[in-house]
């Protein structure tokens, strides 16, 4: 199993990705889909990767919903989104947003297949859009300094997707 993080702030993940990696069984590989539109440089991206403990990969507008369709035909993969990764875009055009249109597109195609991506975010302004849009597929984040934090164990359908592969 896997579970991919799509960060545009990835050194925020590290209380994340050990938390993941505590709770979930050993076969599980966490890795963190960095949302790059500077496309930073191959030493940053190994930086990232050493103090993440895990991969990290980059990926950038022009690629994304590619990159997204790769990972996303493992059905053994679980997301996680950030819900900011534009800090340009308005509340306004939420639904515009690149990693939401992806994930609607991916939730009308629920009947046809599991639906894998959950919604975290620290902004407040976007925790009633992604609530309302998203459901039972937001786990609550909280900033702790730097780290965001995330309430992974009181998300049931998250933990319910964690069981279910871990059985498979």
């Amino acid at each position: 199993m896997k579970i991919v993080i799509l960060e545009d702030y990835p050194e925020r993940l590290v209380d994340t990705v050990k938390q993941l990696n505590d709770i979930c069984p050993e076969e599980c590989e966490v890795e963190v889909l960095f949302y790059n539109p500077q496309n930073e440089s191959e030493v940053k991206m190994r930086e990232l990767s050493e103090k993440l403990s895990c991969p990290v990969i980059t990926v950038d507008y022009w690629h994304f919903e590619e990159r997204l369709n790769e990972l996303y035909s493992d059905r053994n993969t679980l997301f996680l989104f950030d819900t900011d990764i534009n800090r340009s875009a308005f509340i306004e055009e939420f639904t515009y947003r690149i990693n939401v249109r992806y994930a609607l597109k991916k939730k009308e195609k629920s009947e046809e297949e599991p639906y894998r991506i959950w919604f975290y975010t620290t902004i407040e302004p976007f925790k009633p859009a992604i609530k309302r849009t998203f459901g039972d597929y937001v786990i609550e984040a909280e900033r702790n300094g730097a780290m965001v934090s995330l309430d992974i164990e009181g998300c049931p359908t998250f933990c319910d997707a964690l069981r279910l592969r871990q059985t498979v």
